[in-house]
């Protein structure tokens, strides 16, 4: 082994020959093995080397995590889906209610259709059918027709605001639903109207339709309850 002349592998001074160490920077001068090149190191710039900044740490994008019960939240948005016909039931010995049923993602929510709303929304079909030149068998058939009119406002409206509408409303979530029973009507008797029966928690309720059809109500019903329907 010898020290041989070169340049400094530090700074890329050249060196006097038997250095120990660089003239230029100081740097100690390595032994190097006899015979082997010396290679001047490619310098734009003489003089100590730069200091050199580490590069920052790459950030990694966040993981997604998997979906779990304790980790997400599965509530969907209830959304209104349709409206089916008005139901009635009895109430007390002589007395009855009728319901604006409203189908939604989440229940079936049943909306008070009081005697006074129903005639008010008689009275505007009729002064609306009026006010376009129509008739009078034309304003009668708009005041018949104009309850399930009015019951299809529903439609544009959030079913929390519905159920607030009046105090007997009401709602059967779907997964309550263990039945619904649709019977025609005797064609023998005058006064015999199409029902619906809805089995839930243990509970047998009774309606007839006041407006529309036991084909509404089927239609509206099978899609969601299947089997469930008959």
């Amino acid at each position: 082994m010898k020290h041989t002349s070169g340049f400094c592998t530090f700074c890329g001074n050249q060196l006097a020959s038997g250095a120990r160490f660089c003239g230029n920077c100081g740097h100690r001068i390595e032994m190097q093995q006899a015979g082997f090149a010396d290679v001047p190191i490619q310098q734009t710039q003489h003089g100590p080397a730069p200091l050199v900044t580490p590069p920052p740490p790459q950030k990694t994008a966040p993981q997604a995590v998997p979906s779990t019960p304790g980790n997400a939240n599965h509530t969907k948005v209830e959304v209104v889906l349709k409206v089916l016909p008005i139901l009635q039931r009895r109430k007390g010995l002589f007395g009855s209610q009728s319901f604006a049923v409203v189908l939604t993602s989440h229940r079936l929510i049943f909306a008070l259709v009081t005697s006074q709303m129903l005639q008010e929304a008689a009275k505007d079909a009729r002064q609306q059918a009026r006010e376009q030149g129509k008739g009078f068998f034309k304003q009668w058939a708009a005041m018949t027709t104009s309850g399930w009119h009015f019951s299809q406002r529903y439609l544009g409206m959030a079913p929390a605001t519905i159920l607030a509408e009046h105090g007997e409303n009401f709602y059967f979530l779907h997964n309550q639903i263990q039945q619904v029973r649709l019977k025609s009507s005797d064609p023998e008797e005058p006064n015999d109207r199409d029902q619906v029966e809805i089995d839930s928690n243990g509970t047998r309720h009774r309606y007839t339709i006041a407006y529309g059809s036991l084909k509404e109500v089927r239609e509206a019903l099978k899609p969601l309850y299947g089997n469930r329907v008959n």
